[in-house]
């Protein structure tokens, strides 16, 4: 088939009427007019599918011949006959014509398209695929040795040259600037900061005093390997953080993008063949393409238009494709829209250079005291900065805050004011000093020489007097000329660009409390002194002000008026009164670096003023004195949470340590008792004498009202802890009220309705236990202790003993029995009586209620019959409760009031006073003549020890007769020892051989010995079976038979002899004991048994063995 005849409408059907319309308006009848661009076309316009058009060219049925007579017209023709063939294409679109080459003339060079004529994807795109010959002038030191033939850009965004030249050819010899095809001079205010290197490529490049991406930009690769240190990593990073940068268009400012847009390239062409414009139109159809056969160079655009494409989106290059008009009206937008943020990189690439200026240290410094200091001479208070600025934001990090100045509508004001800032920051202290000296110095210099000098010697603490006579001057005339050079120094200072003492502030990190010798370190003694002596006679500044308080410079961080000293020290002695009197001094930082944070006061006035007020005790700081109670309270709490037990001197003993070791020495002195004390007052009890801090107590209210509403309804007026804890156990479950201590405590903490004492709550304030008692023992007359018990729960034996001995009323009488003073029948008449006989009777000794009970059942029977004293315990309770007010008490005995030692053995003793020595059997009369009760008689000599100590079998003597001293006592300890260490055990009864131990007045004697050796408590001692008036029972043992009875010390031993052979009947057994003087006749019953040793054939042998 003929396709330069065939008709479009011919073969596409009405259902692609919208085709049949494009092809009429475009003027296009025969298929063979179709090229690929009409279709791409016919879709940008209609807005169709890619399946709709590739339905369209199925259709058709026929390959696509390129047609180039429209496109020559367009190209060649006449400007009237390129307006009617465009016109023909308005429904279509505008798009560019591109030539044909594949007949080209010899007149024409092949056609190319530059890049101003290519369609402009984005402001990024456009920067980067825009090229000229002007820019590689830039670089012509190093490309002037390459051939005029094409340069080829690959996609990696080198260059190579299409054929051979006479240049290098490896990329390591082409500077930065020339690969990435860029003019160097568009970065020379760039400093290598914004490039955000690693530490390594840093320093290197400041070592080699490469400062901009403009020098940078200006080496090779290789050159950058020759840099010292620089390995091949930290080139491959420079390279790719040069390349990322200058491929950004955000780091170009205004000029840069103009240079780039207006430039026209001379070397930089696409070749247009027909096999090149098929593949791009395929390829922004979407459809297959080959590349087979392009050349290097179009093969490296073809790539770069690949990428635009799938960068902005297909659309948008067919359009651009289609119409170049279109492309620059999208660039105009972009540029638009990219120009503030251009004018903010600027911004912000002054601001890097201005930092990257500064030294190393002046960029780690804190930015905020700057920004300070430079309002306070700059008169521009540069707010938003400050607001945007922490604490810990550095100077080297101010560009950062730019991306938050850029919202702003004013942005180029706020950033045309940081800058200015910035450039301040460039200053050298004592070049200012220099400079403020020399102008001083210039202004009092012709009119009065002498005022300097004078006002040296004052700044170095001369004083008046000590001046004015060097100079033979009165004092007043030279504080004026002090006052002339005070003011004229003030007048050249405040005209100064930079504030010293504001700049001291800002370089010491915004210190704000300066001492002189902080101000010293900074600006050197000669100006330090100076400045100082006007400081603080001008005291008060508008920025800063002396303290004589602190003896410092206080620069004012906050409102002139509320900084004032007066309103500063008033404002701290408020904030440290509301901290305690006392606290740890590892909480003294973090406690005033809060307070001078959150009330905008100087750190270092809030230390002072507080060390002025704060002493300090190991490791507490405290108000005044550091009391005991609150060493007290601290110990409990922190170091005994498991509660502490008063009246024990282990405890008190850790208790003190843990004082010394908090609070110091001070507390070596605290008295256990006044511990014990504080530590009954502050804490509540856990257990019998036992105390833990309130905080660790915690019941729930509830529980605190049930226990007083049970207390209010109890028909008792006082009710014992343990009684209280009894009734309401089940109600503790699961608190930590366990026992009846922790509920006292509880009360003790959480309060009770009610009056609550040691051991009781009492609901009415006069009520004691005494009291419930009585009334008790009152009710029933006479009653035994378990009725008592049962019904005051909490008491014990020891417990009643105490409260009857506290009563007036009731009695103890016998077998557990209490009586009540009611019980008695007892009438006036027997008051005179009985206290004349009991007056007698107990006139030198007190007297045995055995003795009484005779004596007045025999002259006062009607008393004793009409009271029924049946026994001498009711006769005693009765006695006691008529005559206690005129006689002591203590059973069995009644004596003189105020005879404190009421006891068997001083009583004894008061009966043998006049004896020096006294039979024992003589003793035993005595007592039993007074009514003087006693075990045995051996018990009775031992009662008396070691006032009397029995010499022999029968008799006892007053120890100081004796010639026996405690030097006498201890020889004999020692011999008894000695002898223990060869046989383990002595028999006391055995011992007769006497001739080493030490000589006394009278002859020792075996009951001699047991008595001083027992009385002295040194050596361990068993006693075995017999009358001990007849024989000593003693037996002398070692340490290993201490804690033996006599039937264990038996056994241990008679094991040992059994296992050398010693016995073969139990004959044996008891003859051996007998003759160890152990036992008296026969075997005891526990060895005759087989229990312990039997006997077979072969002899007496352990059970059990």
């Amino acid at each position: 088939m003929d396709m330069d005849r065939v008709r479009i409408a011919d073969v596409i059907t009405t259902e692609y009427s919208d085709f049949l319309s494009f092809c009429s308006a475009s003027g296009k009848i025969f298929i063979s007019e179709l090229t690929n661009v009409d279709f791409v076309a016919f879709r940008t316009s209609s807005g169709q599918s890619r399946d709709y058009i590739k339905s369209i060219r199925t259709m058709l049925d026929n390959p696509i011949v390129v047609a180039t007579t429209e496109v020559d017209a367009i190209q060649k023709g006449s400007e009237s006959e390129k307006n009617e063939l465009q016109g023909a294409f308005s429904g279509a679109g505008k798009y560019l014509a591109l030539k044909d080459q594949s007949t080209p003339s010899k007149t024409e060079s092949t056609s190319w398209i530059q890049p101003n004529e290519q369609p402009v994807k984005n402001l990024e795109v456009a920067l980067d695929e825009t090229s000229c010959s002007d820019r590689k002038n830039a670089t012509e030191n190093e490309t002037a040795d390459r051939t005029t033939e094409e340069i080829v850009v690959t996609s990696t965004g080198t260059e190579t040259t299409a054929s051979s030249s006479t240049g290098p050819s490896d990329d390591n010899e082409y500077t930065l600037a020339y690969l990435f095809d860029v003019k160097p001079s568009w970065f020379e205010d760039i400093g290598i900061i914004a490039l955000n290197l690693g530490v390594r490529p840093t320093n290197c490049l400041n070592s080699a005093k490469i400062r901009t991406i403009a020098e940078v930009l200006a080496r090779t690769t290789n050159e950058l390997k020759s840099i010292k240190n620089m390995g091949v990593k930290s080139v491959n990073e420079i390279v790719q953080k040069v390349k990322d940068y200058v491929s950004d268009p955000a780091n170009f400012d205004v000029a840069t993008i103009s240079d780039v847009s207006n430039h026209t390239p001379k070397h930089e062409r696409i070749e247009l063949d027909p096999a090149f414009k098929s593949a791009l139109e395929a390829m922004l159809m979407g459809d297959e393409y080959s590349t087979d056969g392009f050349s290097d160079n179009q093969m490296g655009h073809f790539e770069k238009l690949k990428d635009a494409s799938e960068t902005v989106g297909e659309d948008i290059c067919f359009e651009a494709y289609l119409n170049p008009e279109y492309a620059l009206t999208i660039c105009n937008a972009l540029m638009e829209f990219a120009t503030p943020y251009i004018q903010y990189r600027n911004a912000m690439n002054e601001a890097v250079q201005k930092i990257g200026n500064l030294p190393d240290s002046m960029r780690q410094l804190k930015a905020m005291p700057f920004i300070r200091a430079y309002s306070a001479t700059a008169g521009e208070k540069l707010s938003y900065l400050l607001s945007e600025c922490s604490d810990d934001t550095t100077v080297e990090r101010i560009p950062l805050l730019y991306e938050k100045l850029r919202k702003e509508e004013n942005m180029a004001v706020l950033t045309s004011d940081t800058n200015k800032f910035l450039g301040w920051l460039n200053f050298d202290v004592f070049t200012l000093i220099s400079s403020i000296s020399a102008n001083i110095r210039s202004i009092l210099a012709g009119r009065n020489e002498r005022a300097i000098e004078i006002f040296a010697l004052r700044s170095k603490g001369e004083t008046l007097e000590a001046v004015g006579s060097l100079y033979g001057v009165t004092r007043e005339r030279i504080r004026q000329i002090e006052s002339k050079v005070h003011r004229t120094f003030w007048n050249v200072y405040e005209k100064q660009k930079y504030d010293l003492i504001m700049l001291v502030y800002a370089l010491r990190k915004g210190d704000n409390v300066l001492h002189f010798d902080e101000l010293k370190n900074t600006v050197g003694d000669e100006f330090a002194a100076v400045l100082w002596a006007c400081i603080k006679h001008n005291q008060e500044h508008e920025h800063y002000y002396y303290s004589k308080t602190l003896d410092a410079i206080v620069v004012k961080t906050d409102d002139a008026e509320n900084m004032s000293e007066a309103a500063l020290l008033s404002t701290i002695d408020a904030l440290l009164t509301t901290l305690p009197d006392v606290m740890l001094a590892s909480e003294k930082e973090s406690t005033i670096a809060e307070l001078a944070e959150k009330n905008s006061i100087p750190k270092e006035a809030l230390n002072s003023v507080f060390d002025s007020i704060y002493q300090q005790s190991e490791n507490f700081l405290h108000r005044g004195r550091l009391t005991v109670v609150f060493m007290c309270e601290y110990v409990l709490k922190n170091r005994f949470q498991a509660g502490f037990k008063i009246a024990d001197d282990f405890e008190a003993d850790r208790f003190r340590q843990y004082m010394v070791e908090l609070f110091g020495t001070c507390a070596k002195s605290i008295t256990t008792r006044a511990i014990d004390a504080d530590v009954g007052r502050l804490g509540v009890l856990c257990d019998r004498g036992k105390y833990i801090h309130p905080d660790y107590l915690v019941v729930d209210p509830s529980v605190i009202d049930t226990i007083n509403d049970y207390i209010e309804a109890s028909p008792r007026s006082l009710i014992p802890y343990g009684e209280l804890f009894d009734a309401l156990k089940e109600k503790f479950d699961g608190t930590q009220i366990t026992n009846r201590f922790l509920l006292q405590g509880a009360l003790k903490k959480y309060g009770c309705r009610f009056s609550t004492g040691r051991d009781f709550v009492r609901k009415t304030k006069s009520v004691t236990f005494v009291d419930e008692l009585e009334s008790f023992v009152s009710d029933r007359g006479i009653v035994h202790k378990s009725e008592i018990f049962a019904e005051f729960t909490s008491l014990g034996e020891a417990g009643l003993g105490q409260v009857v001995s506290r009563s007036a009323n009731v009695f103890s009488i016998d077998n557990g029995y209490y009586i009540h003073a009611e019980q008695f029948d007892i009438q006036p008449e027997d008051y005179e009586m009985l206290r004349g006989y009991l007056s007698e009777a107990c006139k030198e000794i007190p007297v045995n209620i055995r003795s009484v009970y005779d004596a007045v059942a025999e002259q006062f029977p009607e008393f004793m019959y009409r009271n029924d004293f049946e026994d001498r315990n009711k006769l005693f309770a009765a006695l006691n409760y008529m005559f206690r007010e005129e006689f002591s008490f203590s059973r069995p005995y009644i004596a003189k009031l105020g005879v404190n030692d009421i006891s068997n053995r001083s009583v004894i003793l008061q009966h043998i006073e006049d004896y020096d020595s006294i039979e024992i059997e003589e003793l035993i009369d005595i007592c039993d003549e007074n009514g003087i009760h006693y075990v045995a008689p051996a018990y009775l000599c031992q009662m008396i020890a070691p006032d009397f100590i029995r010499v022999n079998r029968t008799t006892l003597m007053r120890r100081e007769l004796t010639g026996i001293t405690d030097e006498v006592i201890e020889q004999a300890n020692s011999i008894i020892r000695d002898l223990l260490e060869v046989n383990g055990y002595i028999v006391g009864s055995k011992v007769n051989d006497f001739l080493w131990y030490p000589q006394i007045d009278i002859d020792w004697t075996e009951f001699l010995l047991e008595n001083l050796i027992v009385q002295s408590k040194k050596i361990n001692v068993v006693y075995m079976f017999g009358d001990p008036l007849q024989h000593p029972n003693a037996i002398y043992v070692a340490e290993e038979f201490g804690k033996d009875t006599f039937d264990s010390f038996l056994i241990k031993i008679l094991t040992e002899e059994v296992h050398k052979g010693s016995f073969t009947s139990k004959v044996e057994m008891r003859d051996w004991l007998r003759e160890e003087g152990m036992i008296e006749a026969k075997l005891p019953n526990f060895l005759e048994s087989a229990k312990y040793f039997y006997v077979n054939e072969t002899g007496v042998h352990c059970t059990g063995e």
